[in-house]
């Protein structure tokens, strides 16, 4: 700042930093921040950019912005420029900041998980508007945690300019940002944000990052998680010779049996290291609900597995019980007819609870809250894999049966 001359060094303290706030105390708490910081007279404004910016053409260089999660507003005090058919506030803000870049503009703007992901036509409407009239550099997703003791929110950042149109984009994971992901929020060592600023900086890949064109962005309806993207970018480039890449989707279909009135069947859980387990034995307190006629029934031979807790390796098969019944939030699904020749379900197990697949699950789960993520079946069934022949199959199965690794 010292090397400014006096009339830029006024065009910075009057012109150049610009902000809105609709809360009267956080408009003067802004006020007072910028003037410790010697910006004595910002352009900082009470009003609700949602609402009473209608008409505003104003263009901006560089937006950086944070804007409310989870907010909602009455539709008709919206204003017309931005109007989606949606109250959803980050959504508005999103749909606002991109309208009102300039042409060499740029923007950083940190937002909720779910507008990676939503299937709302104004969800898909945004993601096709950065990817088809913006140029969406890099989706940054963020530990959860970042914001504790505040809220415990899955976030990513955006980075994106109105330069072009996207060519490609660039995801990169961020694990640890040089604080605890607690309450405490205390100093700790690790810290990626460095490292990641240079690599998005070049496009670099390595573990916690790929770049994608955007012909598949938009292939898969505009879908901006990471995790949608790894399977077929991942570090497996050749196979082994005999070996096969499948879908689930080719071996495997869901069941929606229901229980119905006055069954007798044994109520199940499924835990991370016992797999099915009969609740009322396992746990000290009733964990299941008195009206079962709406839980699953799943027999022997099947699978099932916890949406919101499958990153913890909260996935069964059924080999000590005949016939028992579960929650309705569980997905349960069998081999289809002829499978068990393509891949063993012992060994289809195991897959299911490995590091790598628990990492892509923890990763592809959707909702902005960590204990909301859920792995829904069509994602679920959508997974890769690289399966050995199935009689090296049925080898590592027996073996792992030996070793006692594995509960059936």
């Amino acid at each position: 700042m010292d090397l400014l001359s006096p009339q830029e060094r006024d065009f910075v303290y009057k012109h150049t930093f610009t902000g809105f706030d609709s809360d009267f105390d956080m408009f003067k708490f802004g006020l007072m921040n910028l003037y410790l910081h010697k910006l004595e007279h910002p352009n900082i404004k009470r009003q609700n950019t949602l609402v009473d910016t209608a008409g505003d053409r104003t263009k901006w260089d560089v937006i950086l912005a944070n804007p409310p999660f989870s907010g909602a507003l009455d539709k008709d005090s919206i204003s017309e420029d931005i109007k989606m058919n949606t109250s959803s506030t980050e959504i508005l803000f999103l749909r606002y900041i991109m309208d009102h870049l300039s042409s060499t503009g740029r923007s950083g703007v940190i937002i909720p998980d779910g507008i990676l992901f939503g299937d709302t036509k104004a969800h898909i409407y945004l993601r096709r508007k950065l990817i088809e009239e913006c140029n969406l550099r890099a989706v940054v997703s963020l530990p959860v945690g970042v914001f504790l003791p505040y809220a415990d929110a899955s976030t990513a950042i955006l980075f994106f300019d109105k330069t072009k149109k996207t060519d490609c984009v660039y995801f990169y994971r961020i694990f640890n940002d040089g604080y605890s992901l607690d309450d405490k929020r205390s100093p700790i060592k690790e810290n990626d944000l460095p490292k990641a600023l240079k690599l998005i900086k070049n496009n670099s890949t390595n573990n916690n990052g790929i770049l994608i064109d955007a012909k598949t962005i938009i292939d898969n309806k505009y879908s901006l998680v990471q995790g949608d993207y790894e399977q077929k970018n991942g570090h497996i480039k050749n196979i082994p010779n005999g070996w096969k890449t499948i879908l689930l989707s080719d071996v495997i279909q869901e069941i929606k049996t229901v229980a119905g009135e006055n069954n007798k069947f044994p109520v199940l859980s499924i835990t991370k290291y016992d797999g099915f387990v009969e609740s009322e034995k396992y746990f000290n307190k009733q964990v299941f609900s008195k009206n079962t006629s709406k839980y699953k029934v799943v027999k022997k031979g099947q699978f099932a597995y916890s949406p919101i807790h499958i990153d913890e390796g909260a996935v069964g098969f059924m080999n000590n019980f005949e016939f028992g019944i579960i929650s309705p939030m569980y997905k349960v699904f069998e081999l289809k007819n002829k499978s068990n020749k393509i891949i063993d379900p012992l060994f289809l197990l195991q897959v299911l609870k490995s590091e790598q697949l628990i990492a892509l699950f923890k990763s592809s789960g959707k909702g902005s809250v960590k204990r909301r993520k859920a792995v829904s079946f069509e994602r679920f069934k959508n997974i890769e894999l690289h399966i050995p022949p199935i009689n090296r199959q049925l080898e590592i199965s027996q073996l792992v049966i030996n070793l006692s690794l594995i509960h059936i």
